[in-house]
């Protein structure tokens, strides 16, 4: 999940804004926010989800 949000997502995100939406730095700034974003909320879906310590050990 982090790899995913730091480096793929990330570098998606700013290829797009840097080529096709703004020619601004805001929203190229706003990558880095936008990375951490995409991580929490994959981590909450992951630990939603996840069967953690649920089932008795025996």
């Amino acid at each position: 999940m982090m790899i995913f949000s730091f480096v793929i997502f990330r570098q998606i995100y700013l290829f797009i804004m840097a080529n096709f939406i703004s020619n601004t730095i805001i929203p190229i700034f706003m990558g880095y926010p936008a990375g951490w974003l995409v991580c929490t909320v994959l981590t909450a879906i992951y630990y939603h989800r996840a069967d953690l310590g649920r089932t008795a050990v025996r």
